[in-house]
């Protein structure tokens, strides 16, 4: 790629002359200004996006946020509607012991040749 021909201005009489040391300077802050616009438009449009992809992440956790509350309050009355199941079934038993033929330990006694 050839570099960019040197600048010059253009004198009255229509021929071109090399730009005077402030002229060089006045473009350069020109370019620099342009430059600077151009980066902060860039920077401008960055932020825009950012901003909507968070406003949108936003609206999908408020949203996820909800259903896992919902959710939340599904699984609180399963628990206590079992939770009050399992206290009427402790009490039922506790009211209405189970017969007194129904033996859990039976126990034998066996003889044993050993004298203590």
């Amino acid at each position: 790629m050839a570099p960019p021909p040197a600048p010059v201005a253009t004198g009255s009489d229509g021929h071109r002359q090399p730009l005077t040391e402030a002229e060089k300077k006045e473009e350069q802050r020109l370019r620099r200004v342009i430059a600077n616009r151009e980066s902060a438009r860039k920077t401008s449009l960055r932020r825009k996006a950012l901003h909507a992809d968070l406003e949108k992440k936003v609206a999908e956790l408020t949203t996820e946020n909800e259903n896992l509350k919902k959710e939340k309050e599904v699984w609180t009355e399963k628990y206590q509607t079992l939770l009050e199941k399992q206290q009427q079934e402790a009490n039922t038993f506790l009211r209405f012991p189970p017969p007194a033929t129904f033996n859990y330990m039976r126990l034998s006694v066996v003889s044993s040749p050993f004298r203590y």
